[in-house]
């Protein structure tokens, strides 16, 4: 298959996947810095006599410099991000603020959806929005430094160059792919959804397919490959989810068998690391219900016989483990970041089923077979913040949008170029 740099592709996808795009870019710094400022918020003198050590100095002044450079990006703004339900939306405003909603509301089947798909997830367009691709360059030199200012770590030296155009574009790509899946099922579009999987599985195979070097801009992407029976077999689990949700017996049966190990048929007696099968489906039912999705938890507990305690009973959630992004305390072996004990078997439970799910940052599901996402308030004209409103993340997303605003505040600038 040849790929050619057509503005075509490149209009249509700044246009549907921008929203999904800057969000990413938001999603990726808090993942990166948002546990250092959370640490900062809590003004403890224990915690910040500890960060003035050495070994945490280094950390102190990369946050300094990121700060710095990136204090006049509108993605930290005050009150810039919330979540909104697409099903609260008229359909003028869904296309005009989520794109994607309504270019996957307006595929009559899977094989468009499929077409969509491909056009919104080119391997050409990584290097055409970091402005490095041959041809008419699509973006501006502006816009590349802004992409390695955003995207730098904690770890990272000032003068090491940024190389995480790869894995922040499997960031872009896996939060397109989710939000179809989520679309279609909230909908109760449940043929399209069992059809586009099949499509999603043949979609993961060439995604993750070894690049032929066709052209100079595809150079950068041949090196960088993933398992594809992994990808998809994340995209099948989470349809496991939303089959669930949506209490689909049948969809679900289907999604189940075409999955692999560690999911797999509840029926099957394949031993998996001393796990049977079936008793590896039913941790997905804790996940569920420490996820606040208890009638799909029910649901799926009840198709599967897995007898666990749901609805958020007090067995279900006597220990709640620590979801992701979620500080729970700031102990030195916290803030050190070596373990503080051993996780409990719970605990390990859930972080295993979210390993095995794509990223779900910017989906947020409710127990109502909702879905909302995370979008860009600060972008909403006037005259349309009247006919949107925000509903509550999901209870595995608790992030504070306001948490780089209050980073920038000048006396918390002040305050942390102090302590080193």
């Amino acid at each position: 298959m040849i790929y050619y740099i057509g503005e075509d592709i490149m209009q249509s996808w700044q246009h549907f996947i921008y929203y999904q795009f800057e969000s990413s870019l938001f999603q990726t710094a808090y993942d990166y810095w948002g546990w250092i400022i959370l640490i900062l918020q809590q003004d403890d003198p224990a915690i910040r006599g500890l960060l003035r050590e050495r070994r945490y100095q280094p950390i102190l002044k990369n946050l300094y410099h990121y700060l710095h450079t990136n204090y006049e990006d509108p993605l930290f703004n005050p009150d810039t991000w919330g979540v909104v339900n697409p099903a609260q939306l008229s359909p003028t405003m869904r296309a005009k603020y989520l794109p994607l909603i309504a270019l996957v509301d307006a595929q009559p089947d899977a094989c468009h959806l499929r077409w969509m798909l491909d056009q919104l997830t080119s391997p050409i367009i990584p290097d055409l929005v970091n402005g490095s691709g041959g041809g008419k360059r699509r973006t501006t030199t502006a816009q590349s430094h802004r992409l390695s200012n955003l995207l730098r770590q904690p770890s990272q030296a000032l003068w090491e160059s940024v190389d995480e155009m790869p894995p922040f574009f499997d960031r872009v790509f896996q939060a397109t792919v989710v939000t179809v899946l989520a679309r279609l099922a909230t909908t109760h579009r449940f043929t399209d959804l069992a059809e586009f999987m099949e499509q999603v599985q043949d979609w993961t195979q060439q995604y993750c397919a070894p690049l032929p070097v066709l052209h100079p801009i595809l150079e950068s992407l041949a090196e960088h490959q993933c398992d594809s029976a992994g990808l998809y077999g994340s995209f099948n689990l989470l349809a496991i989810m939303l089959a669930a949700g949506a209490q689909q017996g049948a969809l679900l049966d289907r999604f189940t068998l075409l999955n692999r190990p560690p999911f797999a048929s509840p029926d099957s007696a394949t031993e998996v690391e001393g796990n049977s099968v079936s008793g590896t489906n039913c941790d997905l039912v804790y996940y569920m219900d420490v996820a606040q999705l208890y009638q799909g938890a029910q649901f799926l507990n009840n198709h599967w016989n897995c007898s666990l305690p749901v609805n958020g009973s007090p067995e279900s959630s006597s220990h709640s483990p620590t979801h992701p992004g979620e500080q729970s305390s700031t102990s030195e072996a916290e803030a050190s970041g070596e373990p503080n004990g051993e996780d409990s078997p719970r605990d390990v439970t859930f972080k295993n089923i979210h390993n095995l799910l794509p990223d779900l940052g910017q989906l947020h599901l409710t127990d109502q077979n909702e879905m909302g996402l995370t979008m860009l308030l600060a972008e909403i004209a006037p005259e349309d913040k009247r006919q949107i409103s925000t509903v509550k993340p999901w209870v595995l997303h608790p992030r504070d949008f306001n948490i780089f605003a209050w980073a920038f505040e000048p006396k918390n600038v002040q305050r942390l170029r102090k302590m080193f």
